[in-house]
């Protein structure tokens, strides 16, 4: 009896991990296919709004803001260029008060393409 009820407890853990291994390849194809999600507003149209929004707690006002404040302030060849740089982070400050923030959303601008 004490077999089986191994067998038995055996096979409900093996089915609980198999669940939680196919949530696990759902986040990982979110992840890798960001544009797959049909939960953002139709406004954030855009690789960079969408990581913008995402990492505002999904604030679409305050995403499109600090879009339009980097697409404005950024000058060609802005990152990896100190002054121009600032000049961004100057922007990002009439619309975020976290200097750990405008330094993480800083930060994830520079890896999305649309404002390189």
């Amino acid at each position: 009896m004490l077999n089986y009820l191994s067998i038995i407890r055996g096979a409900v853990q093996a089915i609980a991990y198999e669940e939680y291994l196919k949530e696990i390849i759902e986040l990982a194809k979110q992840v890798i296919t960001p544009s797959t999600r049909t939960d953002y507003p139709p406004s954030l149209s855009t690789m960079g709004r969408r990581a913008l929004y995402d990492n505002l707690d999904r604030d679409e006002v305050l995403a499109l803001e600090v879009d339009r404040e980097v697409l404005l302030n950024k000058e060609h060849g802005w990152i990896g260029n100190h002054f121009k740089e600032k000049k961004v982070r100057i922007a990002l400050r009439k619309v975020l008060n976290d200097e750990s923030l405008i330094t993480a959303i800083l930060e994830i601008v520079k890896l999305q393409d649309e404002y390189q």
